[in-house]
């Protein structure tokens, strides 16, 4: 069991998982486009990643929206790829699940490829995300997310993380509507369910593991030096997500830095 399981399953020692997506493609002179188009490369890129920086968890990709870009539609993103703008006539719902293959490949690779080293999480756009985006109803949200915790499962992953955009913040009816089946399905194959929520000051515990604004570690402190900034966060113990995606301009050296302040408190364990 690797730590970030361990992680998941109670209290342990600091286990920190930084969101590393477009920052893998460029270390690896890839272009992003490349990388959400082909599994293999995805696998290659995030695979490289996680090895480099120790990783404990590394996500299937975080290409936020792409749901809607599946039935499609087409997002707009900003240049550190959080989605601000849709456009097109999208219904989601199961059906979507066989358009996102090309992710549940990369998510498969992953799993095979890092078995026993680290966690692969099965990322889906937080129903908040896809609601304000493209005013996706609450039923075509839940029943898109039954068939993905389904398919993710085949997959393999660790666990499945809702991920919100970092402008969105938290309707607490819309999240109980979209993920209580979701959670069930989850619970049913064993995998652990998360919600990322950056932008949200106070989250319900709708999920297994919840992660608002006071729960993830800012993108600014991470630009702080790490010997002198990250002591605050090892005494916290448990999962700690960045608040968001590193930006892919981001130097590896630092992230490298807080990686091992951070992973000081793992006793050796298994990452």
């Amino acid at each position: 069991m690797t730590i970030f399981q361990k992680a998941l399953q109670g209290p342990t020692a600091t286990v920190f998982v930084p969101i590393v997506y477009r920052m893998a493609a460029r270390l690896d002179q890839i272009d992003i486009g490349e990388v959400m188009g082909d599994p293999a490369t995805a696998a290659y890129v995030l695979r490289n990643a996680q090895s480099l920086f120790e990783l404990p968890a590394i996500v299937s990709h975080f290409q936020l929206g792409i749901e809607l870009e599946a039935e499609g539609g087409t997002v707009s993103r900003d240049e550190q790829g959080t989605p601000i703008a849709f456009s097109g006539s999208v219904t989601l719902g199961r059906a979507t699940a066989d358009s996102l293959a090309p992710i549940l490949d990369t998510a498969g690779r992953l799993s095979v490829e890092l078995q026993g080293r680290a966690g692969v999480l099965g990322v889906l756009t937080g129903p908040g995300t896809l609601a304000s985006l493209a005013g996706a109803s609450a039923a075509e949200i839940a029943d898109l997310y039954v068939a993905m915790a389904k398919k993710y499962s085949e997959a393999h992953v660790s666990a499945v993380l809702l991920a919100e955009a970092p402008t969105v913040g938290i309707d607490s009816e819309l999240l109980r509507a979209t993920t209580t089946e979701l959670v069930n399905i989850c619970r049913f194959y064993r995998l652990k369910s998360i919600l990322l929520a950056p932008g949200a000051e106070q989250v319900p515990a709708a999920l297994d593991h919840v992660f608002g604004a006071e729960e993830v570690l800012p993108l600014e402190s991470l630009r702080g030096e790490a010997e002198a900034n990250a002591p605050e966060w090892v005494d916290r113990g448990g999962l700690i997500f960045s608040a968001g995606e590193i930006p892919e301009s981001f130097p590896p050296e630092q992230l490298k830095a807080w990686m091992s302040v951070l992973s000081r408190g793992a006793n050796g364990a298994v990452r």
